[in-house]
């Protein structure tokens, strides 16, 4: 990996580039760390903000939430996990209606935090798929849980066929989503 340093009015910049022609610029300005990345396989280059995450706390439920807790990362991993979903034409189209500039806001944090991966799609080069991160997968059991629970407790609808294979054999079925996953994820 190459990097390269540089100031401006008191920033301070820092290329990095990898052998997968994917750029990072770390930039901090104020005290204020902020992550961009570029993609040089494309003929122009694709601007991408990563948000900032603030740990409040050294507790690993509160580190969990940080990232986690909001409602549209977890009906994002169970998209990609248990509806097969990559694109954002696909998670838009999810029951829940995200709103699409909170969907871009999920999927760059998704991104930054190494739970997806993003690449460009075959078909289309202006369009992405994104795939789970082995530290995406290991959610799997997460998600499980809370569909389990929430299938429990609140008056949900389920898929029929996954409940029934959860409800049977919840290793099982974790094992078979999370080997789904994996083969997805070598794919890209």
């Amino acid at each position: 990996m190459g990097s390269n340093k540089g100031c401006l009015s008191g920033c301070l910049f820092i290329w990095l580039a990898n052998s997968e022609n994917r750029v990072y610029l770390l930039a901090k300005c104020k005290s204020k760390v902020k992550y961009f990345a570029f993609n040089l396989q494309v003929n122009q280059m694709i601007f991408f903000k990563m948000k900032q995450l603030k740990q409040r706390s050294a507790c690993p439920v509160s580190s969990s939430l940080d990232i986690l807790g909001d409602k549209w990362m977890l009906l994002l991993l169970r998209d990609m996990l248990f509806a097969d979903k990559s694109t954002y034409g696909e998670f838009l189209q999810s029951a829940e209606k995200i709103a699409t500039n909170i969907l871009a806001d999920r999927l760059a944090l998704l991104e930054s935090q190494e739970l997806v991966s993003k690449e460009i799609a075959a078909d289309k080069k202006s369009k992405f798929t994104y795939r789970l991160t082995e530290k995406g997968i290991d959610l799997l059991p997460v998600v499980v849980e809370l569909m389990l629970w929430g299938t429990r407790y609140c008056p949900t609808i389920a898929e029929p066929a996954l409940l029934a294979a959860l409800i049977a054999d919840k290793d099982g079925t974790t094992a078979h989503y999370r080997r789904l996953a994996r083969e997805k994820m070598r794919a890209g």
